[in-house]
């Protein structure tokens, strides 16, 4: 990473060139959609963006899963000292904290206390995470927060002086989905002959092919494109991996928090979570002990270690937490893909888990994307012929692997993306499953994430899980042959950072 900063950042923080020049372009513009990829650190750069403007309050509005994401960039990178809190409901008015993190479901009922409360406060930014959410000019979120026809006489946005908008699709489909960030923020950018900003029909004339159906006229792409490229330039900043894959390392690992709560599931079974988080605190320094020493340095260590999770995996109260943690995690999961995918339709992703329940949960909720799955219950030509689909069919976008079953020996390089939903207790169990994307052949850079819960023993196993994969992988890349060859033995070529 680049010790580069800018003004009034947080001294402590090192960033990449270009989530520098990000922040700086936000910190310049009034309002401006922030268009990198996934894993290119938006929250980061928008923070950083905040900081150099001595930005206060701020609300950011993003989907239900990210809100304690939110929170938690907050509290890690910001350099002022900036309460933060989050809504999660409608009844209820907006905390009185600096940082307010909403969710676009909330803001959708306009007459309900919550809305009305963000609607009392004065905002020197708003934040549209994920902001192809307002893609739809008639949906109850956009005018929520543009007003009717996005025309910014109504809504959240007046509230604001910038509004800035997170996404890394930000037309996932067509052009016209760009159309109310466009008319709400930057009017300017899309007039038409008579000087004055474009209807929507008239952008989608301009910007869009489309069919005459029964049902009404049916978008089918976009048109004229370099045209309006120019037109939005300087409101827009793209940036994809590839296009910056000298200043990344092949290889970052990030935490996702998520809170129970989230999860679209019989209140009973988070009722049975908490109960198995608390049996299973009673031994929990005794079991993160053995997790520090398992994959240390010391062959004496690391063997002793690992003898001992032999034993805590019959623990009778910690298999039950961790199965139902599972669960838990599986159903928030789908949700969180579902939407990621659906976002970018050309995307992939690689999914890992332990549990049969879990793994199912995943194949079932997912299905709708081309789900493939490889787990013990699947003979050699079925693994066979889940690998070779997900690798060269482009509409098998999801692959769900169970840790032991797909961790090795197989090659999924036609996704940079890897969510460990569950991981093993074996850090190199986890960092082998990794390098099924990140190995050769893999043209980008490689994101994987470990999905953790917040309140629950879970996230405190799983951040232990993931710093050690991440030392073992720093580990295996000191000692990589001068020649390049992967050091694992397959192929793999191991860096890693902390994102």
């Amino acid at each position: 990473m680049s010790n580069n900063r800018g003004p009034g950042l947080n001294p402590d923080i090192k960033a990449y060139p270009f989530q520098l020049d990000g922040a700086r372009t936000l910190a310049r513009s009034k309002n401006h959609i922030l268009a990198y990829e996934m894993g290119l650190g938006k929250s980061l750069t928008t923070i950083l963006a905040a900081d150099t403007l001595d930005a206060i309050n701020i609300l950011v509005l993003c989907q239900s899963v990210g809100k304690t994401h939110w929170r938690n960039e907050f509290m890690r990178w910001q350099s002022a000292f900036r309460s933060v809190g989050l809504m999660h409901g409608y009844s209820q008015p907006a905390p009185p904290t600096n940082v307010v993190v909403c969710n676009y479901d909330i803001v959708s009922r306009s007459t309900s206390p919550a809305f009305k409360s963000l609607l009392t406060r004065s905002w020197d930014v708003l934040v549209l995470d994920e902001g192809q959410a307002l893609q739809s000019l008639d949906s109850k979120r956009t005018k929520a927060v543009y007003g009717p026809g996005a025309l910014r006489l109504k809504g959240l946005a007046t509230r604001c002086e910038r509004v800035w908008v997170l996404s890394g699709t930000p037309a996932p489909s067509h052009a016209g989905q760009l159309y109310p960030h466009l008319r709400a923020l930057a009017p300017h950018t899309i007039l038409n002959a008579q000087g004055h900003p474009m209807t929507e029909p008239q952008f989608i004339d301009s910007f869009c092919t489309w069919k005459d159906t029964i049902f009404g006229r049916h978008i089918t792409g976009s048109k004229n494109i370099d045209q309006l490229r120019d037109r939005i330039g300087g409101f827009v900043t793209r940036l994809r991996k590839k296009d910056v894959l000298d200043d990344l390392p092949p290889l970052s690992v990030d935490t996702v928090v998520v809170h129970p709560e989230d999860a679209k599931i019989d209140p009973k079974i988070l009722d049975q979570l908490k109960a198995a988080d608390k049996a299973v605190l009673e031994n929990l320094e005794f079991t993160a002990a053995v997790l520090e020493d398992a994959d240390s340095g010391d062959e004496d260590q690391q063997r002793t270690a690992l003898a001992m999770l032999s034993t805590l995996r019959t623990d009778a109260h910690l298999a039950t937490q961790r199965r139902i943690a599972g669960i838990v995690k599986a159903t928030i999961a789908v949700e969180m893909v579902s939407q990621e995918l659906r976002d970018n339709p050309s995307r992939k992703i690689i999914l890992f888990a332990w549990h049969h329940d879990a793994i199912n949960i995943l194949v079932e909720g997912l299905q709708g994307f081309g789900t493939v799955r490889v787990d013990g219950r699947d003979s050699d030509k079925d693994k066979d012929f889940a690998v070779r689909a997900f690798q060269s069919n482009q509409h098998v976008r999801v692959f769900v692997g169970q840790l032991q079953a797909a961790g090795t020996s197989i090659t999924l390089t036609a996704a940079s993306d890897v969510l460990l939903v569950e991981a093993d207790w074996v850090p190199s169990t986890n960092l082998q499953a990794i390098c099924r994307a990140h190995r050769i052949g893999q043209k980008d850079g490689v994101l994987a994430r470990f999905l953790t819960l917040e309140g629950s023993v879970d996230r405190y196993l799983m951040n232990i899980l993931a710093r050690k994969t991440k030392q073992l992988a720093h580990l295996i890349d000191n000692q990589k042959p001068s020649n390049g060859g992967g050091a694992t033995g397959d192929g793999t070529f191991p860096e890693i950072v902390e994102t």
